[in-house]
């Protein structure tokens, strides 16, 4: 059964081809059934051109990369789930709303320069008795939401009046600069755009503010300056709020304690982060080797101070491929100690700082890598009592150097 949902808005940006999972109250069969199938119900809404969001996954995504020390503080799947109906126009609705997919009504989009896009939400009752009638309706579900969908008609605002607009406008909301993108760029840049603002939209719903304790500014402090530079935050944060944004979340953001998690090295030289899920750090062995290096120097090593570790990084090197090292093995090291005729150093390090970018942001990751300023002691702002040795790997130097 199709239903219209009398949402207010959402804090994030609509995509008219996402099909959202939402419930009032949290139903374990269903995100049961949508946990071990979904890769296969993503699949079957992608060959009607519509992406399959299941909230959960995608916070956990966000946790991950953006607070992976906030594993207490984000919302149970529970939460997640019913996140979307805190925004319905009467909320004592909310207990009654059974499982559901949320989708937008596209031929109702509206677009005008001055008051951007409009849409109609409509849910897609869940209906089930046991796991076959779950299976059916998911397989069916896409069509279903395409038959009702009829083709999109945008209307365009001109000086003459509001006019239909057919056929040129992308799949992808407001992109009207983007038209040839194939589906899965398509799938990809929204994804993107839910990602970057769910992490917001958590704290939007759970971030308060004592207005009581906001503190002013001395007007003694106030000079041209400075109004200049409040000018452009201010502009800033409107553009911010239009995104969806507030300005409790940009100061629940900028002063959010950064949680650093544990760095281990276990014997046979893997990296883990236990306070970030027990995620495991990769790299490859030369670069490894160049890491663990660095981790035994908490003062740091200037690069043109390379060479008189040379030995040392061989040493490193050996214990990391677990045997002696081959003529070409060892060039690796001479390379990345030839500070001056080799760019290899360099290279090591950004390999070193992909590694772990590529799992969280690099507001956190900056403490777990090789940084430094051009000609001074590169080092890992990591604290020592931070960084946990297993019994049989090497201990860091005392002190350092």
């Amino acid at each position: 059964m199709i239903f219209t949902l009398p949402l207010s808005s959402l804090p994030f940006e609509q995509d008219p081809l996402q099909v959202i999972y939402i419930e009032g109250q949290y139903d374990v069969a269903v995100n049961n059934f949508i946990r071990a199938n979904y890769k296969q119900i993503k699949e079957n809404f992608a060959r009607r051109k519509y992406h399959f969001i299941y909230l959960p996954f995608y916070f956990l995504q966000v946790r991950n990369y953006q607070a992976p020390y906030a594993a207490d503080v984000l919302a149970p799947d529970s939460d997640i789930n019913s996140l979307i109906l805190n925004h319905l126009v009467y909320p004592l609705q909310r207990k009654d709303i059974g499982p559901s997919l949320l989708f937008f009504k596209r031929h109702t989009l509206f677009f005008d320069h001055e008051k951007g896009g409009r849409f109609q939400y409509k849910g897609l009752q869940i209906p089930y008795k046991d796991e076959h009638q779950l299976e059916l309706f998911f397989r069916n579900a896409p069509l279903e939401i395409y038959r009702f969908i009829p083709p999109m008609q945008v209307l365009k605002t001109t000086e003459t009046g509001t006019l239909p607009y057919y056929g040129t406008k992308s799949d992808l909301g407001n992109d009207l600069d983007f038209p040839m993108l194939t589906y899965e760029e398509k799938e990809k840049k929204a994804e993107n755009r839910l990602l970057d603002s769910l992490f917001h939209f958590f704290h939007l719903d759970h971030a308060h503010q004592d207005s009581n304790t906001v503190p002013t500014i001395d007007e003694k402090l106030i000079d041209e300056e400075v109004l200049v530079l409040l000018a452009e935050i201010e502009d800033r944060m409107n553009r911010l709020e239009m995104k969806g944004i507030g300005r409790a979340i940009v100061q629940n953001y900028f002063s959010e304690k950064k949680k650093l998690s544990r760095l281990v090295i276990t014997q046979d030289y893997r990296l883990f982060l236990p306070d970030y899920n027990n995620l495991e750090i990769e790299m490859t062995p030369i670069v490894k080797t160049v890491y663990l290096l660095y981790l035994r120097y908490p003062n740091g090593i200037p690069f043109k101070n390379l060479p008189d570790y040379r030995g040392e990084l061989e040493s490193i090197y050996q214990k990391l491929k677990k045997g002696k090292l081959t003529e070409k093995a060892k060039q690796s090291v001479t390379n990345v100690t030839n500070t001056v005729m080799d760019n290899s150093i360099n290279e090591k390090c950004a390999r070193i700082r992909e590694a772990f970018t590529q799992h969280f942001s690099s507001d956190l990751a900056k403490f777990y890598t090789i940084e430094g300023e051009r000609g001074e002691a590169k080092k890992i702002a990591l604290p020592r009592e931070l960084i946990i040795y297993e019994p049989t790997s090497y201990p860091s130097c005392e002190g350092g150097r």
